[in-house]
């Protein structure tokens, strides 16, 4: 014979069960930083959690349809970003907004003599078109837009991240499936096509889910048919190289005709012929094997450290 339960255990027992769920009910249809598999790309809300929707369409109409609840200077850099807060239809995320337009004739920038030096927001549009474009999501959604009377950019802000400076100086180590190579010749030939000089440990981050970024491309798109020490690209991702290869001079012209002028364009069209060239005389010598990088292996299952922090 069974022994009879105690009522009051069975009162006790249903109060705190209904209490538990109407105090887990904010969360459900939201994830968390810590509930997520390490590798999980997602763009998140102002208190870092990620969004259901992560297309990118719905991410520029909300940079374009929110309104500004707080704004904050940004320390460090030399184009004196604004961290803003946006909020629209009850959510909050961040996002920084570029200003600098600069343009002058032969500047020295760290020994090397730019004869046409930009440092321009609308580049940074530019780039996140070209990544778009190249089925590269390394760069988060920016557009261009008005704060205060002043032109500029503005793009999503990637919460809880962490430099490759901060990386490296914390000696922190890559989780063991972190394809690092993959991602970094990856960077490399997306800089080459764009000549961005300026790629330095404090411009690529990596998320709390180990995903990498690419940002601050105010300096890119220089006027010069040539390549920057293309030497240092060895391999190639071979999604990315058969996509780069696909696309014809009318796809590159249409994307990036709004936000380039003449001479800028053109001299893209030039890098984008060495590169093709230059990759291709790569793999002719040493074997398409040894030069194309195949996707890395799903990473496994687990969670990421969160404790990140800009």
């Amino acid at each position: 014979m069974k022994p009879q339960p105690n009522r009051a255990d069975h009162f006790w027992f249903r109060t705190l069960l209904w209490i538990g769920c109407f105090a887990l009910l904010p969360l459900w249809g939201q994830t968390h930083l810590d509930e997520e598999p390490v590798g999980t790309r997602a763009l998140r809300d102002s208190q870092g959690r990620a969004l259901a929707n992560q297309d990118h369409a719905w991410w520029l109409n909300f940079l374009r349809e929110a309104e500004v609840v707080a704004e904050k200077p940004i320390g460090g850099g030399i184009t004196n970003p604004l961290k803003l807060t946006l909020r629209h239809e009850g959510r909050e995320i961040n996002a920084i907004f570029r200003h600098l337009f600069r343009y002058e004739r032969n500047v020295k920038v760290e020994g090397d003599l730019h004869p046409y030096f930009f440092d321009s927001y609308k580049f940074e549009v530019a780039a996140y078109t070209l990544a778009q474009l190249l089925e590269l999501d390394r760069i988060p959604p920016v557009i261009y837009a008005e704060y205060k009377g002043r032109k500029g950019s503005l793009q999503v802000w990637i919460e809880n991240a962490r430099t490759e400076k901060k990386r490296r100086d914390k000696k922190i180590a890559f989780p063991g499936h972190y394809p690092e190579t993959y991602e970094y010749q990856q960077m490399l030939f997306f800089d080459l096509l764009v000549w961005n000089f300026d790629r330095h440990e404090g411009n690529f981050l990596y998320d709390t889910q180990w995903c990498l970024w690419y940002i601050d491309h105010t300096r890119t798109f220089r006027a010069d048919p040539k390549l920057h020490k293309p030497e240092r690209l060895t391999r190639v991702p071979r999604k990315l190289w058969e996509r780069f290869t696909a696309l014809t001079k009318k796809d590159f012209n249409q994307a990036l005709k709004p936000h380039l002028n003449a001479m800028q364009l053109h001299m893209f069209h030039q890098r984008r012929k060495r590169l093709t060239r230059y990759v291709t005389e790569r793999i002719s010598t040493h074997g398409e094997s040894a030069v194309l990088l195949e996707e890395p292996n799903e990473p496994p299952q687990g969670t990421a450290n969160a404790d990140a922090g800009n």
